[in-house]
């Protein structure tokens, strides 16, 4: 963001080009009435500017430039356009009557109108003071719009047009002087500064997004092998267990063996869930997280993750404790901490994951005033390793700052973990000392356990003897499509019509003679998604629920038109008990249609 110093400067060079322009003005025919009105433009172009140095939105300073142009030039209505491709486009107003304000944004003018390409072509005001006659402007334009007078001043990135500034008098009054179109010009050098730093800050954004991308794969490939190795253990035990049951041996546990096979694909599942949590990087809603087992859970995939001559050693205590952080993102910082530690030491040094519960005092704005304790986990990753330097501990978690050899780090781990910890109501404390390691603690606002899957089940049981609806099941992989369908086939008295693509859901929906209470249906189809056949259906049928189900992540589906965050959606791998909960949930809430 610009300082206050760029925009008095800006703010002065205008003064400048106000300054030439009058010395135009003076020593032509024109006449200038006193100081006094030029003293006052003087100062309200200060204030604008010192207005626009306090900061904001990039929407709120253009219209904030807008009104206040309109003010110092006491003209009708002020406009910014700025460059899309081959047109520029209505952006930025103030003074727009309420008819003309519904369509503004639709305004668009070509790069070739002879009113904006000689204001380009110059590089200076034009003004128009007989609009609605003149042949430099587009006549029925201006009549649609009652613009009398106009003043355009161009927007211009050195060499490359920007867009352009329009100051204009309705049909009841006004013309533009020489003195109020100079002061235009300087006005569009404020406008110019403020659209090239928004680039500039969509530019650095757009980095800061690549380089956070580009850390999550580096982690990911670090990650990879201790990903396949788990991934192979569970894939091990499900089809060696599979084997088994077919050759059916003297002595085989069944039960025994069929818990084996769903242990191994529920934890299949989780690093499938972490996975994608860690990849996508997104910012997800703060949830709660059971500490101790996502720590239990991670330990394997870290061990392999980090170089063999390091100890990685953990210390959780058997009791679980909970914390106020989605899981995903605690996996994010546990992951961040610890290949962060990994990297700092040396050969034969120490890492250690400590979790224990404690107590967090947060200090007011003043740090002899603490606030009441509060219950908390505390997270520690230690390490022997080479410290950091005390100058360096309070940039620590500034983006894109590291201490690492150049190419060795983005420096955006521990600014998302800072992110994440703030986001949660959390703190982050470091102790460091060159030469002899570092510990960073995490405290995170404990929470109440979590008894979700217990819960799931009571209501499953309760709901079967109420329920009996038409359920409509579509998925193209047909093992899903066989599970789901049993599995609401036994809920109850359910009844289930069956289809593998949208076509076929059309057809026997068009067949069924009685109501479909619901719709489930897989978002991603090879022909035609979910979200289609979802708007048909609903359009033909107007009582049909639905619930969209799918194995992508939330950036895919959402691309075909489905947020997981607001539809009824239920993630892929998906259990009996958490289906049969779902379709009770969305068929026992309110308002037909919410899914689609």
């Amino acid at each position: 963001m610009k300082t206050a110093r760029s925009y008095r400067a800006i703010a002065m060079a205008c003064f400048h080009a106000v300054g030439r322009g009058l010395e135009k003005v003076r020593s032509g025919d024109w006449r200038v009435r006193g100081s006094r009105r030029e003293q006052e433009l003087v100062s309200g172009v200060l204030k604008l500017a010192e207005g626009l140095a306090e900061g904001g939105e990039f929407s709120d300073r253009m219209t904030l430039l807008c009104r206040a142009t309109s003010q110092l030039l006491h003209c009708d209505r002020c406009s910014v356009f700025l460059l899309e491709g081959k047109y520029y486009r209505a952006k930025f107003n103030h003074g727009n009557p309420p008819d003309i304000a519904a369509v503004f944004h639709k305004h668009r003018v070509g790069l070739r109108d002879p009113f904006i390409l000689k204001a380009m072509t110059s590089r200076n005001f034009v003004v128009v003071n007989d609009a609605q006659r003149d042949s430099l402007m587009n006549q029925k334009t201006a009549r649609r719009a009652r613009i009398r007078a106009i003043a355009i001043a161009p927007l211009f990135r050195k060499a490359e047009p920007l867009g352009f500034i329009t100051a204009e008098y309705n049909e009841n009054r006004g013309s533009f002087s020489a003195l109020n179109s100079t002061l235009l010009l300087g006005i569009a050098k404020i406008g110019e500064l403020i659209v090239q730093g928004q680039e500039a800050i969509e530019k650095s954004s757009k980095l800061e997004h690549e380089i956070r991308t580009a850390e999550r794969l580096e982690a990911l490939t670090r990650m990879a092998g201790g990903l396949a190795h788990d991934f192979n253990n569970c894939l091990t035990v499900i089809l060696g267990t599979v084997e088994l049951l077919r050759m059916e041996p003297e002595g085989l546990n069944r039960d025994s063996a069929i818990e084996d096979i769903q242990l191994s694909a529920e934890r299949a599942a989780n690093l499938t869930r972490r996975l994608l949590h860690f990849s996508r990087g997104s910012m997800e809603e703060v949830g709660v997280v059971n500490a101790s087992a996502a720590i239990r859970a991670l330990e394997g995939t870290l061990r392999r993750s980090v170089p063999m001559d390091i100890e990685l050693a953990f210390h959780i205590g058997r009791r679980d404790s909970f914390a106020t952080c989605s899981p995903g993102e605690f996996e994010q910082i546990v992951i961040n901490l610890v290949l962060n530690a990994a990297n700092a030491s040396q050969s034969g040094a120490r890492v250690g994951v400590r979790l224990v519960e404690g107590e967090m005092r947060t200090r007011g704005r003043d740090d002899s005033q603490r606030r009441k304790p509060r219950a908390c986990i505390v997270l520690s990753v230690s390490d022997t390793g080479r410290g950091i330097p005390p100058a360096d501990i309070g940039r620590l978690f500034e983006p894109f700052f590291t201490t690492s050899a150049t190419g060795e780090g983005t420096g955006l781990g521990l600014s998302t973990v800072y992110g994440i910890v703030t986001k949660a109501g959390g703190e982050i404390q470091v102790d460091s000392e060159v030469g002899i390691g570092s510990e960073f603690r995490v405290y995170l606002p404990s929470a109440e356990r979590d008894q979700g899957p217990q819960r799931v089940e009571r209501r499953a049981r309760n709901d079967t003897a109420i329920v009996s609806p038409t359920i409509l099941v579509v998925d193209d992989d047909e093992p899903v499509r066989r599970m789901a369908a049993e599995a609401i086939r036994g809920w109850g008295t359910a009844q289930v019509i069956e289809a593998a693509s949208a076509g076929q859901a059309r057809e026997r929906a068009a067949a069924h003679e009685g109501v479909i209470h619901l719709l489930v249906t897989d978002v991603v189809m090879p022909e035609e998604g979910g979200r289609d056949l979802a708007r048909d259906l609903v359009k033909a049928r107007p009582g049909l629920k639905v619930l969209f189900t799918s194995g992508y992540s939330p950036e895919m589906t959402e691309e075909r038109g489905v947020a997981q965050t607001v539809e009824h959606f239920l993630a892929k791998p998906f259990t009996r008990v958490g289906l049969i909960e779902k379709v009770s949930e969305v068929l026992g809430g309110t308002g037909a249609n919410s899914g689609a």
